[in-house]
């Protein structure tokens, strides 16, 4: 199995009781598949350990956009337009830019609760508002 060097080795072979993505750091995983993979190489690493993640939310159904936030859109496209032609499939149009944060992927509740239980986990508590927030057994 690979192992990190330096002090990262040692995560590899000691116990995790819990995994925290704390500060909407998940949403900085710009795709649904990268997130999908971050949940699912936490549970397969350390199987037992709880995490505690904190989330950008989408909107549940999305609302129609300001045209400002249209213009914000277009010009978020325009930047991610070479990562998306490196990628098969269609481009994700749910990453968005915001000038305090930089680029995320909010989730709606609907499709973290499925990235969740894809990983193997059972969503025990979440919050929806302001930001999303969960505990994840």
């Amino acid at each position: 199995m690979w192992r990190p060097p330096g002090p990262l080795a040692t995560l590899f072979d000691e116990r995790v009781d819990a995994f925290v993505f704390g500060w909407g750091s998940f949403s900085h995983l710009l795709s649904l598949e990268a997130q999908r993979r971050a949940l699912r190489a936490v549970r397969q690493r350390w199987p037992r350990a709880v995490v505690l993640i904190s989330f950008l939310r989408g909107s549940d159904p999305p609302r129609s956009p300001s045209p400002g936030e249209r213009w914000v859109r277009g010009a978020t496209r325009w930047l991610l337009s070479p990562f998306d032609r490196e990628r098969e499939g269609s481009p994700d149009r749910s990453r968005q830019f915001f000038p305090h944060a930089g680029f995320v992927r909010p989730l709606s509740e609907d499709e973290f609760r499925a990235t969740a239980a894809e990983a193997g986990f059972q969503v025990a508590v979440y919050q929806g508002h302001p930001y999303g927030a969960a505990l994840l057994v």
